[in-house]
């Protein structure tokens, strides 16, 4: 009410809901009764006349009371309702124990939410909405000093559908069903949630009328397609009558977390929220992580610094390349990544980055940063300087979460004999088909594809789900304002899209490499849910991902993934990628001028046929430019930096 005496109007109201529960009773109308119980909560938290410590103690009573109906599966709305307000009551009174209760109720409600959502879209929009109450339960978790729950919190609000998806994916019917069936619900599960992901993507963008025919098309298929998995599904329950194709993903506990951080690797998890960034430091045994927040100064410098990043990356990205050092360096001062390093012990040797948000989009591994180590020789401390990358020996990595990063190391892929390859598809990156060349040695058999032989038939024919390693050299594009429609770019101008990946089987994969521009970007969304062709071929399965970050050089991406696939012998992924990143960064022009005379023959071979005039542009002109840049041709970062490892 307006008018009146705002006192008087809380006791008037006060009076009524308790005259109100004299008829809506628990016994009777339970809903409206919890219903009430929120309302004569709210009013006395506001009240004016009284005693404030009994009105609050009443507030709380009632918000509880209300939550005991209002329960997450019962009503998931009123129980977010009722958690938030109970939370933001009992976290401004700084009573944390009910702040957490509060707020769990209404996280769990949203998440019941989620799960009865139809659609991949109708998720995230929930949690989108949702979001402010993750960031509550986050800094209460944190002000009780309940580190593992905050971090848990973290995980809680970080990738889910991507989550979600992967684990159901892993769901098969019991008993002795029909092979064919069980790769027809394969194919069904991963077709169905791409389609339904791109409508929901179509409908986000509000798309023109002329648009209407495509969406018509997908909702047809999309029909098609849930018909025929009701007839696999009904072929199922015959022989498993309680299989379902859904089924709640558990968050992952503190104990699993921790359990990443086995075998001398630390946790750098990010978390940005509205007015502030945080990063969790996870340490081998571990009992809990150690948490660092940052001021408002810094969070404001990370916003103009990723406004003025990604500006001059899009506009003028002369002046990106030119600044790019300067720039890194002032990124590792505003995420303060000498104190982050500080805080892990100098016997690590392995280091896991999970970032949020747009900082998915930087080369965190490139950083400029010192810390602590140990002599392994002499065990006496000492600091080691260099990029982030320098000070870790068995490597640095990435993973959307880390509960994405659990489920990827319970794929396991022993084989990696098999190699899938494709290689300048649009002709105008010839020296990618010496790169996939000499890639081709390393294993025992292989499906290999170039110029116009590359299209979008020869990744569809089957030949791909038996690869244990596809390498992709070719263009890639991401879109910001339509992540599903990024795509590597093929023959004939052929796209293949992240709604096409989505639907691949990578069964059999231990690794995908995109050498490919902009192959890692990803969406950068509130709910941080990981939206881009990384995200594609970890869906279709493989557990493994080495992309870049922005279009890289073609001789130093030749160069630079040689080296990665002698490494890959011996050596794990990101150890691999990380070893070969130093050496191309290193490398002088003796030591190129050495690496181009042991490649001549297979330069002789492989463009043998090459018209002159493509050679001296496409392979020539690129050997002499990089000759000419002495004493350390690919010294800068954007020769080396670009490339990243995703997952084990």
């Amino acid at each position: 009410r307006i008018n009146g005496s705002r006192a008087d109007n809380l006791e008037v109201a006060i009076a009524f809901y308790d005259a109100a529960l004299t008829v809506r009773t628990r016994e009777g109308f339970p809903e409206k009764w919890a219903m009430t119980q929120n309302n004569l909560a709210t009013a006395y938290s506001d009240r004016i006349t009284g005693n404030r410590a009994e009105n609050i103690d009443t507030a709380i009573k009632c918000f509880r009371q209300a939550l005991e109906i209002r329960t997450p599966s019962a009503s998931p709305l009123g129980c977010l309702q009722s958690g938030y307000y109970l939370g933001n009551l009992a976290f401004n009174l700084q009573d944390w124990e009910n702040a957490i209760y509060g707020y769990e109720n209404a996280i769990t409600a949203v998440e019941q939410s989620r799960e009865w959502a139809g659609t991949e879209a109708a998720k995230q929009e929930i949690q989108e909405n949702a979001i402010d109450v993750y960031f509550q339960m986050l800094q209460t978790c944190i002000n009780a000093k309940n580190l593992p729950k905050a971090v848990e919190t973290v995980e809680r609000s970080k990738a889910r559908n991507l989550v979600e998806l992967l684990a159901t994916r892993d769901l098969y019917p019991k008993g002795n069903i029909p092979q064919e069936i069980l790769d027809q619900l394969d194919n069904l599960r991963r077709k169905i949630p791409a389609i339904q992901r791109h409508l929901g993507q179509k409908t986000t963008n509000q798309l023109s009328q002329s648009n209407d025919d495509t969406e018509k098309q997908l909702r047809s298929e999309l029909t098609a397609l849930q018909q025929q998995l009701d007839r696999v599904l009904a072929q199922i329950k015959i022989v498993d009558h309680d299989f379902n194709l859904t089924q709640r993903v558990e968050v992952i506990p503190y104990s699993e977390i921790q359990s990443l951080a086995a075998n001398n690797t630390a946790i750098i998890e990010w978390y940005i929220t509205r007015d502030k960034f945080l990063a969790f430091v996870i340490a081998p045994n571990s009992l809990a992580p150690i948490v660092w927040q940052s001021s408002t100064a810094d969070f404001n410098n990370l916003e103009n610094w990723n406004n003025e990043y990604v500006g001059d990356y899009r506009n003028n990205n002369a002046q990106w390349q030119q600044t790019l050092t300067h720039n890194l360096q002032r990124l590792a001062e505003i995420l303060h990544l000498d104190e982050l390093l500080n805080l892990i012990p100098p016997t690590c040797d392995r280091l896991v980055l999970i970032p949020h948000s747009y900082l998915h989009l930087f080369p965190l591994h490139a950083l400029p940063s010192k810390r602590q180590k140990i002599n392994k020789e002499s065990s006496q401390l000492y600091t080691a300087t260099g990029c982030l990358l320098d000070l870790f020996s068995d490597g640095v990595s990435y993973a959307p979460s880390c509960q994405l990063l659990q489920l990827a190391k319970k794929r396991h892929r022993p084989n990696f004999s098999h190699l899938f390859a494709i290689a300048n598809p649009t002709s105008d990156r010839y020296l990618l088909e010496l790169q996939a060349a000499n890639i081709r040695q390393g294993f025992q058999s292989d499906s290999f594809w170039q110029r116009d032989n590359a299209n979008k038939q020869a990744i569809l024919n089957d030949q791909l789900s038996l690869a244990n390693c596809a390498h992709f050299g070719c263009h890639g594009k991401f879109k910001p304002d339509a992540p599903l429609d990024s795509a590597l770019i093929l023959a004939n101008n052929e796209r293949l899209t992240l709604l096409e990946i989505l639907t691949l089987n990578l069964s059999q994969c231990r690794l995908v490499t995109l050498s490919a521009c902009e192959a890692g970007l990803t969406e950068t969304s509130t709910t941080d849910e990981y939206i881009g062709l990384p995200f594609g071929f970890l869906l279709a399965g493989s557990p493994s991902m080495v992309s870049t970050l922005w279009e890289v050089d073609q001789l130093a991406s030749t160069l630079l993934l040689i080296r990665f696939y002698e490494n890959i012998k011996t050596l794990s992924t990101v150890a691999a990628l990380n070893e070969a990143q130093q050496w191309l960064r290193n490398l002088t022009s003796e030591g190129l001028e050495a690496v181009l005379e042991r490649l001549k023959p297979q330069i002789e071979q492989t463009f043998k046929e090459l018209p002159l005039k493509e050679r001296r542009r496409y392979v020539n002109a690129p050997l002499k430019a990089a000759s000419n840049r002495q004493p350390l041709p690919f010294a800068a970062p954007h020769y080396w930096a670009a490339f990243t490892a995703i997952g084990v």
